[in-house]
């Protein structure tokens, strides 16, 4: 699953399992957060990753 939120608030942009087109996320809110205001660029600043394993039945 992918996850784009707000660095500074953690306001989520996008929650899903497809990769996220970044410019379209960064257009449809004006270049700036929702809940913060804080200003956002559709270049990634920090990327973290983690791993889930699944439950094999």
């Amino acid at each position: 699953m992918y996850i784009v939120k707000c660095s500074k608030c953690g306001y989520v942009f996008y929650r899903g399992e497809k990769i996220p087109n970044l410019f379209r996320i960064y257009s449809s809110v004006g270049g700036k957060c929702p809940r913060c205001g804080a200003e956002i660029d559709w270049v990634p600043k920090g990327v973290a990753v983690s791993r889930k394993d699944k439950c094999s039945t």
